[in-house]
């Protein structure tokens, strides 16, 4: 029995040493984005009782597309081991330096040419941005202080943070114009859209309105600590992602209220390659503080770090995936419609 049960330990610990090497070669194997299979995964539709009005209209509007970018994120974690409740903290502030946002909003500009193409390719006429600029709620966008209106001019991104624990600079493509509702990036996490703007967009220009919109990260953030822990600890990683590409469409009605006529599309997370976009000048990845079950004091250690990044590859890695992204969710949303 004795045997038998060794056997079993040692296959155990075989099987397990496998698993962490294939997990381990899985992580670091680089895929290759220009044959990833994007399309698998689009989850989503569009409502089917009103496909009909979709499959109608031949026309589309590109309202938004926008890659929220990740440029600060903190952390922290306190262990309690002291006798007299002392106790230590560890807390982390990264940010992300080495990025040209001018040269980001450019490559944004190219997956919104590509974009425009694929829907040409399909058979749909895309409105110009003088059809928008005559519509009442273009003139009328001042009464409506959330709605915004991107072009040319807007060389500085919005900020805007989530949580406390992270600011994000929302990157829009340089030289078109893209009207969006300023009002979404405070919900941004709890799914929040800009339905009011593009009802009316979709009804004053009698054709499809749709908004495209990425969340990605440059580090994440782990560490220990909690009672009767003898230290705390704050580990930071370079970790690019791109969190669940996002494409809402909207079809015109001849309802005046909020519209029910909406599709939603959406992306698993996708994690980044390591191209060559990390930096190793200025950033470390570990803060820790030190506490004893018979140290009766407490102490706190902050440290702030900027991860530099080579902004080329950086960008590129980005909106490669976006643009996949984009593609595989506008591909399924049309296919929907037909």
């Amino acid at each position: 029995m004795k045997k038998i049960l060794t056997l079993f330990i040692i296959l155990g610990v075989f099987a397990f040493s496998d698993a962490a090497m294939a997990g381990n070669k899985k992580k670091d194997k680089k895929i290759n984005w220009s044959t990833f299979e994007f399309s698998d995964l689009v989850k989503g539709k569009v409502p089917g009782p009103v496909k009909k009005k979709y499959s109608n209209v031949k026309r589309v509007y590109i309202a938004d597309l926008v890659i929220n970018q990740q440029v600060f994120s903190k952390y922290s974690k306190t262990s309690y081991g002291g006798l007299s409740h002392g106790s230590s903290t560890a807390r982390m502030k990264a940010n992300l330096g080495g990025i040209d946002f001018n040269t980001y909003q450019t490559a944004v500009a190219q997956i919104y040419d590509d974009i425009t193409q694929y829907y040409i390719d399909q058979g749909y006429e895309i409105v110009t941005e003088a059809e928008v600029m005559q519509t009442e709620m273009y003139k009328n966008r001042g009464e409506g202080k959330r709605i915004v209106v991107a072009n040319a001019s807007d060389v500085e991104p919005v900020r805007y943070g989530d949580g406390g624990l992270n600011k994000y600079v929302s990157v829009r493509p340089a030289n078109k114009l893209v009207v969006y509702n300023d009002a979404k990036k405070d919900v941004l996490t709890k799914g929040g859209a800009p339905w009011k703007v593009y009802f009316k967009l979709a009804n004053e220009l009698n054709a499809l309105v749709v908004s495209y919109e990425f969340k990605t990260t440059f580090v994440t953030m782990d560490g220990k600590g909690g009672y009767f822990s003898t230290s705390a600890k704050v580990q930071a990683s370079p970790y690019l992602s791109i969190a669940s590409g996002n494409l809402t469409t909207l079809a015109p009605s001849k309802k005046t209220t909020q519209p029910t006529i909406g599709g939603y599309y959406q992306t698993e997370l996708l994690e980044g390659n390591n191209n060559g976009w990390i930096s190793p000048d200025g950033f470390k990845e570990i803060d820790e503080t030190e506490s004893s079950y018979y140290w009766t004091g407490s102490s706190s250690k902050k440290v702030e770090n900027v991860l530099m990044v080579n902004p080329v590859p950086f960008i590129e890695e980005i909106t490669t995936i976006s643009e996949g992204i984009s593609i595989a969710l506008t591909k399924q949303f049309l296919e929907d419609i037909k």
